[in-house]
Parts: structure tokens; sequence; C-alpha cells
């Protein structure tokens, strides 16, 4: 029942925008918007939407983009496959898979394209090339940084960590590429290739790495050092030195943390090092230097929370000194905006910097919504029930928003807008970034009724099969079981065959209509599949405007690779699976491809992917799509970069 919200919802995330006062809201199929009051200010027509941004929302009611204003009234008109938000003055727009920036006419405001650009951001972008580079360029279309670099991350106060392949070949113990710093200017910071590895520290200054070197007794020493904004050194650290002294790699809040050992390392105790952490600051002055310390955190709002040797947690300024008697037995975080979380007695509570109170320990659990420094949620036992829980929300001034009555939560993920959705018994709870209850809509059984699959990207693989029920590691989609034929079955004799029948009504995700698709073997000899934690490759495709073939579906993403495998379907046995019904502007041919395998050797098919590959296709069958189902992925914007393919 609750499923036909969290579908909708996926339409508005693609989109990560300022906070206005419109925010978009699901509504059976279609989206709308609500102001700071949870009042309707643009009703739900669209079947997509975005939140506003600079005074504009990219949003679309049939198959393509247009920008509408803030009272719902189209300021560009739909014309864009697909379209994200403004900013800087320019919004990322795409007819096909090459994207490109508009002006807030609908105009292409710059010559310049690559196949992935991000937002403008103070008059740059990150862009990057066919090649696979990384640029920055700016708002007159002018590359300040050209596509040189073969990775590209942001360090502090305008300046760029660039990475770039070496000229000459690599001198022994440095590695095949180069790093430097540049600013936004395109000035160098820090020359390529003068050090090892460069990383960003907080403060502005980078933490570096100098080449080895051999001692006189062939011991390696390996040397770290810090540096200012502009790349002028501040102090070097060796290891190994005389007090074996080893520094900690987290340096980024630009202090030095070096763990001292207090004994030697005894081979028959598998437990921690025995020893304690000597805190130093950017020029290599000792701040604290106490054997009492087993850990010290990283500072926050000058601030952090050090460990002692009996696991007690307390809080240290930037001078090294205690800021109160206050212990505490676990901390969630460091400090954030003034405040952090810390348990006493099982329970947790909230502090400032003084280590002063503004809830005392009370709550069964804490949580804080991601992008969110308003509010937080806590957790505390359910009344009504003696297993269980309910969830509340509260401030940062000490102010109980709302008493521990949501059952669960959709998502504490927020959505462009920030706004989470929350169950309340059988309501559906709007909550804003303030921690407020904007909205709440009735949830009733089937009231939206079945729905028709209306997307503007590719929906990832669905068709999970095994020899046996279960169900996949999402948690939300079954494992299909193989089915034992019947004598009178009226699939294709020819072996291995896949046959969609629209007539075969179903239901998929809990609200959406589906049909049903067949994959049958009718030959007595198993069938192997290549799959990726049970996950077939197989996927439905359209005819797109050129008449040819083309994926509409993309396969999930898999960065594990034990979750690639085999997998068989018997002979005389079918699997049954379910297809939705897509709906779109674009009325279309529409089939299903899988992949089978042709294994050499019953070895070949033991936890391994199989080499060898065909491919069958199903009947045909009528449909419709949208066009940026033809090209546009889940997970577009990666890393800060819209374009072709994932990040």
């Amino acid at each position: 029942m609750l499923q036909q919200y969290m579908f909708v919802l996926v339409l508005i995330a693609p989109f990560c925008l300022l906070a206005q006062a419109r925010y978009p809201f699901p509504q059976a199929d279609r989206i709308g918007f609500i102001d700071a009051n949870g009042v309707i200010v643009i009703p739900p027509v669209f079947r997509a939407a975005g939140r506003f941004a600079e005074g504009l929302a990219p949003a679309r009611t049939e198959g393509l983009y247009g920008f509408i204003d803030s009272t719902g009234n189209w300021a560009i008109a739909p014309q864009f496959e697909y379209a994200t938000h403004f900013k800087d003055g320019f919004a990322i727009a795409c007819n096909g898979e090459m994207p490109f920036y508009i002006n807030k006419k609908g105009e292409k405001a710059l010559q310049s394209q690559f196949p992935k650009m991000g937002h403008f951001i103070n008059g740059n972008a990150i862009v990057k090339s066919a090649g696979g580079n990384y640029g920055v360029l700016n708002t007159a279309g002018k590359l300040v940084l050209d596509t040189l670099y073969i990775d590209f991350k942001h360090a502090e106060k305008g300046r760029f960590i660039l990475e770039r392949k070496k000229t000459t070949e690599a001198e022994a113990d440095f590695p095949s590429y180069e790093e430097g710093v540049m600013d936004t200017f395109g000035n160098i910071i820090i020359p390529f290739g003068k050090y090892k590895a460069i990383e960003s520290v907080q403060d502005g200054g980078f933490t570096a790495w100098l080449p080895d070197s051999i001692a006189a007794n062939r011991k390696r020493i390996s040397r770290r050092l810090r540096t200012d904004l502009m790349g002028k050194p501040l102090f070097v650290f060796q290891e190994p030195n005389p007090e074996k002294g080893t520094l900690q790699p987290e340096t980024r809040d630009g202090f030095l943390r070096i763990f001292v050992p207090l004994a030697a390392p005894d081979s028959k105790d598998f437990g921690p090092p025995k020893g304690y952490m000597r805190l130093l600051d950017a020029t290599g002055r000792i701040i604290l230097d106490d054997t009492s310390y087993a850990k010290i955190g990283l500072f926050s709002n000058s601030r952090a929370f050090a460990q002692k040797q009996n696991s007690q947690w307390v809080i240290l300024d930037t001078n090294g000194a205690r800021v109160s008697d206050q212990v505490f037995s676990e901390v969630l975080e460091d400090f954030d905006n003034g405040y952090a979380f810390v348990k006493q007695n099982r329970l947790w509570g909230l502090i400032d910097t003084m280590a002063g109170f503004v809830f005392t320990p009370q709550f069964k659990e804490v949580s804080v919504p991601v992008q969110n420094q308003d509010y937080f949620i806590f957790k505390q036992p359910n009344a009504a029930q003696k297993k269980g829980a309910r969830f509340g929300l509260a401030d940062y001034n000490g102010r109980v928003l709302m008493p521990a009555l949501i059952d669960r939560f959709l998502s504490k993920f927020p959505n462009e807008a920030g706004v989470i959705y929350a169950i309340q018994g059988d309501t559906l709870l709007y909550i804003n970034e303030k921690g407020l209850v904007v909205r709440r809509e009735q949830i009733t059984e089937g009231s939206a009724g079945l729905q028709q699959l209306n997307l503007d990207y590719q929906l990832e693989s669905y068709f999970f099969a095994d020899t046996e029920a279960g169900y996949n590691n999402l948690g939300d989609a079954p494992f299909v079981p193989a089915t034992d034929l019947d004598a009178d079955h009226d699939f294709p004799q020819s072996g291995l065959s896949i046959t969609v029948r629209p007539e075969e009504r179903d239901t998929l995700f809990g609200q959406y209509r589906a049909m049903a698709v067949y994959v049958a073997n009718t030959s007595a000899e198993r069938v192997w599949f290549n799959a990726a934690d049970g996950c077939l490759y197989m996927s439905v495709q359209a005819l797109n405007p050129e008449g040819q073939w083309q994926d509409i579906e993309s396969f999930w993403d898999v960065s594990c690779g034990n979750s690639f495998h085999s997998i068989s379907l018997p002979g005389k046995q079918y699997w049954r699976f379910l297809s939705p019904e897509y709906d779109g502007a674009f009325k279309t041919k529409l089939r299903i491809r899988l992949e089978y395998a042709l294994p050499t050797d019953e070895a070949e098919t033991i936890g391994r992917t199989i080499e060898e590959v065909r491919t069958i296709y199903s009947n045909t069958y009528d449909g419709a799509v949208n066009p940026a189902q033809f090209w546009h992925r889940e997970g577009y914007f990666r890393y800060g970069l819209f374009g072709v393919g994932k990040e």
C-alpha cells in the first residue's frame, strides 16, 4: 500500500536545489507544489518536477521538460528531453545524450559542449571531455583549466588538486601519474610532480607525501609535510623516528596527530597496539603530549573529542585543554554548528561547545537527516507495545517539535526541497527542513488505482531469478523461482524462449500495471545465464524514432566483483517475471532482450562469469515511452557532473 509513494518520489529526486517557498509533492501519478505552510499553490499536474531555483523549476507534463515560474505557468516552453535546475544563471539541458547549457530564455548559452558538465559555482564549472579528462569552464565559455587532467578534486579556498599522466617515465617510488595544485585563475600553487600525493586540509593548506628514501640500515624512510595555502612547506614528519611514532592520516582540520607506542608490540597480543596520541599544530609545535589520551578526534567548532585510556570521552579546545569535567561513554559525531550528540547512562543527549546540555540524556537513538542542520530525529520506546519504537523531532534550541508519534520514515534522505516523508498511522506526513509537519495526507488502500509507469530515465534491472524462491539483496524484489512446465504448455519447442503476454495483467512495485514475461526452457538440458546477485542480463527495448531497437532499461550498478556469477534454468522449467506497462509521449513497439551463456565445461559454471554468450528476443508488443528513456540513466549526476554514462 505505502509502496505507491516510494516510486513517485523518484521522479522528484534527481534535482538538488536551493530552498525556496515552493515544495514539490506527489499525488497519485502527478506532482504539484505546496508552500511552507503545506498549502497547494500549484496543482499536481506534472509528470515530473524539480524544485525552484532562481525563480524557475524544471517540469514536464508529457515527454519534454520546460521551466515553470512560481505561479505554475511556463516561463520556458517544454522542449528538452531532460533538464536540471538553474545555478548562477545557467541550467543543463539535453535533447539526446549530449548536454548543453541554457540561459533563462531557454536558449543555448555557450558553444562549448562536453559529454559531462557540472553546474556553475562562483562562475566556474567542472567539465569532462570525451577522452575522460577534466577541466574547468567559466561562464564566458572559456576553459580556465584545459581538459588535461585525469582526476579532479576540490580543495579549500579556490584551489584544485589536479592529477595528470606523466609526460616522462615514472621515477622509482613515484606513481605513473602526477598531482599538482592550481587556483581558479590557472596559477600553479604546487608544481606537478613535486610530491607523490597531495591532500587538502580544512585550514586551506595541504598535506603532501615526499619520495621515500633509504637509510644507511637499508630501511625505507617515509616523509610527509604540511604546507600553507600557497604551498609553502611548514613541517616535515619522518617515519621511522626515534620514538617510533606514527603520523595519523587524518590531518584535514589543520592539526597533526602522532600515535606513540607505550610498549613494544607483543606478537601474542592480537589487540590494538598500546599507546597514546600526541597533538601538534601545522608547524609541528606540540600542543598536547599526555599519555592518558588514547585517541584525539578532529577539531570542529574549535572543539575535539578525545578518548581517555579508560574509554571515556572528554572535550578539548585547540590549545589541548579540557573544556569541562563532563565525561561521556560514546559520541556520535564531531561538533557541527556548535552542537554534538553524546551518550551517558546508555541514553543520548545534545551538548553545546561548553559541554552544557541542550537536551539531557533521554533518547534511545538519534540521527540527523542528510543535508539538514535545523532539526534531528530521536527514537523512543513505543509505550503501546512491548517491542518496537517510534520517532519524534526536535531542534537544537531544546524544543521538541513533534513527540515520538511517527511510526517510520519513508526515507531520511530529504528530497531537493528539504522535505522528508514519514508515516503516522494511516497518515503520510510532509516534514520541511525546519522539522515542521507542513502537510498531512490520508493513506487509502488503492485510492490512486494502478498506473502505467511514466519515466524520463532508464529503469534499472529487476529480473531476479533462481531455482528457489527467496529475496534479493535489496529486500523488496523477490527472486523468481523456476517452475515445472505443464505437459500442454504452449511455449516454443526450440529450447530456450522468452515470451511477453500483455494480456496477462499483474501488479509491479505495488502500484503499477504489469504484464507477464516467461523465460521457458523446453529442452531436456540445463540452460546457463550470467547474473549479478541473481539479476539476469535482461532488459526492455523500444524502437526509437529512427526505427532502431534501443534499450530503455539499464543494468544496475554492481561494484563488488563477488556479485558476478552464473545461474541456470533446468530443462522443462520456466521463470515467470513481470515487466511494467510503460506510458509516454512516444508510441512505439517494445520487446525484451535476454542474454544466455554457453559454458565450455562444467568448471566454468561454478562461481564464475561465463565468457561465451548469445542473445534472444521476445515477441514485440505495443507501448509508449518518453524520449529520455533511450539514453538517460539514473545517477547521471555523480561527483557534481551530469552527462552520458555513470561516474
